[in-house]
């Protein structure tokens, strides 16, 4: 299991309201969990993001290779 690492952050009221707001749903068992959960859909976004870019550039210079 990786080492956990306490790290503090600043959040604006409205990003803490919805943190707490997650939590108290219950399907979050704290405020880490919800970030958590929130960077590892970042990092997905990120990816996917990144993957379609990629693609787009390959595909401008294919198009420029025939030309």
């Amino acid at each position: 299991m990786p080492i956990r690492r306490t790290v503090s952050i600043s959040l604006s009221p409205e990003m803490q309201a919805v943190a707490e707001r997650l939590r108290d749903t219950g399907r979050y068992g704290n405020i880490s969990d919800v970030m958590g959960a929130a960077l590892r859909l970042l990092e997905e976004c990120e990816l996917d993001f990144r993957a379609y870019w990629d693609a787009r550039l390959a595909a401008v210079e294919q198009e420029a290779a025939r030309a």
